[in-house]
């Protein structure tokens, strides 16, 4: 999914290296989808890693979610970090909460994880200005430069400035309006948040495959139903449950609504924006679907 920024409000690019802990510092040069240079620095951009870092103080065993640390200075709820072994094995976590001196993930490690071994902090972090951010634009396009045991690795990502970003909230009020009987399926476990991320992947990649961007829907509230739907398809579709099935009709019913519906930024459907920044809310080159 395209990370987004809200027009006019400062933000942090952040990169996660997917091969890993790079060997040093990371470049990023950031340019329009036009080939032009695009904010307020000069190419390239040097970025240095997230320096959090510290050694577990007791053994957590499979698919246990917290991890326990003499000191919690520097984690931040909602990063994501790796779990070094000291055979030098390693795996991505992502904090959902931080108390004295443990470490909540929002998922169960996959291995056993003892005595000694590392979480680090691997992120690399760029701020984006306000004034950077005051314009609408599409796929500004990321372009990271870094070196991974000696090799050279280049990698891209793109990111838009737009009005009202599409990302939704939910929480487990919205969740038991769909599902009565959540709390006895999911008991206190809050893992459920885990899935919001791929909720908006879905539903963005679902959208976006119609030639609109999901952000420029105003009807929120069938979004965020759609959203709701794909979370309880994840949490059911593991055990094979049928009522997986039942959800994801109803999450398509959702999209099906958000679509066809008139909306105040594309009122009649022509591909005209009606807000004042010029933009359409379709995709250039993209497919219109007709629902009977």
């Amino acid at each position: 999914m395209i990370r987004q920024f809200m027009l006019g409000y400062a933000g942090n690019l952040v990169f996660y290296p997917p091969e890993g802990l790079p060997d040093g510092n990371v470049s990023l040069s950031l340019f329009t989808k036009e080939g032009e240079a695009w904010g307020d620095n000069v190419n390239p951009i040097t970025l240095t890693v997230d320096t959090a870092t510290e050694d577990m103080t007791a053994q957590s065993e499979i698919g246990s979610d917290v991890l326990t640390v003499a000191s919690v200075s520097g984690f931040v709820v909602g990063k994501r970090y790796l779990v070094v072994l000291d055979d030098g094995y390693w795996f991505e976590v992502k904090l959902r909460a931080v108390g004295t001196t443990t470490l909540t993930l929002d998922e169960g490690v996959p291995v056993v994880v003892p005595v000694g071994a590392a979480i680090k902090g691997w992120s690399f972090t760029h701020a984006l200005t306000a004034l950077e951010l005051d314009v609408v634009r599409r796929d500004i396009k990321a372009l990271y430069v870094y070196a991974v045991g000696g090799e050279s690795i280049q990698h891209i990502e793109r990111f838009d400035c737009v009005r009202e970003p599409f990302r939704i909230a939910i929480t487990v009020k919205h969740i038991r309006e769909k599902a009565a009987d959540f709390a006895d399926f999911a008991g206190a476990s809050q893992r459920w948040k885990s899935y919001v991320d791929g909720a908006h992947s879905e539903v963005d990649e679902i959208i976006r495959a119609h030639g609109i961007y999901p952000d420029r829907i105003q009807n929120r509230e069938a979004l965020r139903s759609a959203l709701v739907n794909s979370i309880l398809v994840k949490f059911h579709a593991p055990s094979q449950n049928p009522m997986a099935e039942v959800y994801r009709g109803a999450m398509n019913d959702c999209i099906q609504r958000a679509l066809t519906q008139n909306n105040a930024y594309d009122a009649n459907d022509s591909g005209t924006s009606s807000d004042d920044d010029g933009e359409t809310s379709r995709i250039p080159g993209g497919r219109t679907f007709m629902f009977i």
